[in-house]
């Protein structure tokens, strides 16, 4: 493996190793999907197509689980109002430190509580 790979691989894994504890899994049944805990410590956020219904089972990176309800919703961002605890948000890229541009990285998480994300591109089938 070249080093630039390897580093970059290194910094795919900080990432996702940073961000595990703000991304939870969210709704009902085996059809869950993936929320991020928001700023202030007592919402997630989800899209609103893994929701049914106003109530539904949040999962945290540490397999606590807690009920939550929806509280807002606009267009297919929904969010969850949920006693998150001593799970960590998010920090939010604010453009300031490093400039946000057509082509800048980004990530996408979910988390394996969801149901739905049990292989990445580092666990092959």
């Amino acid at each position: 493996m070249s080093a630039a790979l390897a580093e970059l691989e290194q910094a795919v894994n900080d990432v996702a190793e940073q961000a595990s504890s703000g991304v939870v899994g969210i709704g009902r049944g085996p059809g869950r999907g993936s929320g991020i805990v928001l700023a202030d410590g007592r919402v997630v956020a989800t899209n609103a197509h893994n929701l049914r219904g106003d109530e539904m089972t949040v999962v945290f990176a540490d397999g606590r689980s807690e009920t939550g309800r929806v509280v807002g919703v606009d267009t297919d961002l929904t969010v969850v109002a949920v006693d998150t605890r001593d799970a960590r948000p998010l920090p939010w890229a604010d453009g300031e430190e490093a400039p946000i541009r057509l082509g800048t990285a980004v990530f996408a998480l979910a988390t394996r509580a969801a149901g739905a994300a049990s292989r990445s591109a580092s666990s092959p089938p």
